[in-house]
């Protein structure tokens, strides 16, 4: 075997917090090989990201390796990073990152074709034609308007492809893809992993992918890692692995996953499963009732031709209502418009038989929880101001007093306590802003929430709890989902029904038993 390119030996890493270090990352070990895509599993707050973001120079000024040294095969010889080192040698060069979150990581003021332009370290000629050649490589239609569109003009999937193109411009020896494909449709998410692998192969590139998707690591994977608790439970190749694990922490990871194929059972949690104690709950159904949103020809055409053409909705009480499609088919349109985050062209709203538009009022009975809530959630505001501000400036509560007491409240709802109060949204896993994101549509006392693509980012084990909660909320309060995602496991789970959206059209609508096998056939990886 050739001499790995990255090799991570004995790495321990510390955060500091409130003036103390902890040490999150116990002694990890690993080999990269060039030409080979290597699969990082485990839940969220692990140690995946924090060691591979680490190994190409990017650790946070609050963390410090304690031990360990990290190598890096570069072009110039092997360099090494340790505990002594003051700078990542080759921070910047001959490696490559995709993270998570797109619109956090793009340049809002930028146009996305200058934001890949520049970083094109090596190009040589026209680099707006290169950079054309780079979307059209990661299976963006229509190159020339992404090119020229600010991020905030593109759908989460688009945004995310132009992301890859951006990290496969620098023509990196080591490339990290850390969730690169939570914003995509299966069928996208398939043809970009492909692409990945392809390029892995043809430039001889060391691909590192973090993923809780299973599938997508087990499909183009050659080794395994698998993380939990800052350690490295088991590794090895990912079908020997995947198919035959021998750590129950692994077993565990993978039952999680199965578990949502059976509808009606509540979702196990990790400990369970690896404690062998799990005991099949059947799960509680709410009480369906009569409609309680009624959408008549609502529409949105923006100036590029994309959006919304004239759709019908009726919700009923108690109903989980799942929007399918792939990225760019007007599903975040539709969520918006729902929220009067946009204006509509056309159409008529109605909330328990009343025009949303003539009353005003009622659109905080519709509220919405999105995809990523780091974003949504003020980074500067404690979870206390945050949601109390709330209650207050809608006038739910009369006094500050009053406001804090409903807090603590729904907060216990969502499973999180008093002390949650005090902290920044920074200081929480995601799967814990997720549900403060929750708490914060609960205060409005609303009769329908919106959820666009909100379990996407979540590992199994936290999409299993988050998804329990939204289902005994469900039951208690009676509240109606509108639940946009392209992840047909969840939706399967949860959705009653589905409805299926294309180029801005309603394609098919249906059960979810009607209409899975069609999403399967035509949306699904192959």
């Amino acid at each position: 075997m050739q001499e790995p390119i990255l090799q991570i030996e004995n790495l321990h890493i510390s955060f500091k917090e409130d003036g103390v270090y902890h040490e999150v990352i116990h002694g990890i070990s690993a080999d990269i090989q060039s030409g080979l895509c290597t699969g990082i599993i485990g839940e969220s707050g692990s140690g995946k990201s924090v060691t591979f973001t680490t190994s190409i120079g990017l650790l946070s000024e609050k963390g410090k390796i304690d031990q360990g040294v990290i190598k890096f095969n570069s072009s110039k010889g092997w360099m090494r990073f340790d505990s002594n080192s003051k700078t990542c040698p080759w921070l910047g060069q001959e490696t490559a990152i995709i993270f998570q979150e797109p619109l956090s990581s793009l340049n809002p003021t930028m146009r996305c074709g200058k934001q890949i332009e520049e970083a094109m370290l090596h190009s040589i000629g026209d680099k707006k034609l290169a950079c054309l050649d780079a979307l059209h490589q990661v299976q963006i239609e229509e190159p020339e308007r992404v090119y020229r569109a600010y991020p905030h003009e593109i759908s989460g999937g688009q945004r995310q492809r132009v992301m890859i193109a951006m990290a496969l411009a620098r023509e990196p020896l080591l490339l990290i893809a850390d969730e690169p494909t939570t914003a995509l449709d299966p069928k996208v998410q398939s043809e970009v992993l492909n692409l990945l692998k392809g390029l892995c192969i043809e430039r001889n590139i060391a691909l590192v992918l973090i993923s809780h998707d299973l599938d997508a690591v087990q499909t183009i994977a050659d080794e395994v890692y698998v993380f939990n608790d800052g350690k490295i439970m088991e590794q090895g190749s990912a079908q020997g692995v995947l198919k035959e694990p021998k750590h129950p922490y692994t077993k565990a990871l993978i039952q999680s996953k199965e578990a949502f194929g059976k509808f009606n059972l509540k979702l196990p949690n990790m400990s369970d499963l690896m404690d062998g104690n799990y005991k099949q709950v059947h799960r509680l159904k709410p009480q369906m009732g009569d409609g309680v949103l009624e959408v008549d020809s609502l529409s949105k055409i923006y100036p590029s031709g994309k959006g919304l053409k004239p759709i019908n909705i009726e919700l009923k009480k108690g109903e989980v209502l799942a929007i399918a499609g792939r990225s760019g088919s007007g599903k975040s349109t539709l969520a918006k418009l729902l929220l009067q985050i946009e204006t509509k062209d056309g159409g008529v709203m109605k909330l328990d038989g009343k025009d949303l538009v003539d009353n005003p009022e009622r659109f905080r009975w519709i509220q919405m929880v999105f995809q990523d809530p780091y974003s949504s959630l003020h980074p500067s505001k404690r979870v206390k101001d945050a949601l109390t501000e709330v209650l207050l400036v809608n006038k739910l509560a009369q006094t500050s007093k009053q406001a804090f007491e409903k807090v603590v409240d729904v907060l216990q709802t969502v499973g999180l306590n008093q002390e949650a109060l005090d902290k920044f949204p920074h200081q929480f896993s995601g799967g814990q802003r997720q549900r403060i994101s929750i708490a914060r549509a609960l205060l409005m006392e609303p009769e329908v929430i919106v959820m666009d693509e909100s379990v996407a980012a979540l590992d199994l084990s936290i999409q299993a709890k988050i998804i329990n909660l939204l289902i005994d909320i469900q039951v208690q309060r009676n509240i109606s989902y509108v639940f946009i995602t392209h992840d047909i496991h969840v939706m399967e789970y949860f959705a009653d029904r589905v409805m299926v959206l294309a180029n801005g059209e309603l394609i098919k609508e249906g059960s979810k038993l009607e209409i899975l096998p069609f999403l399967k056939e035509h949306f699904q990886s192959e």
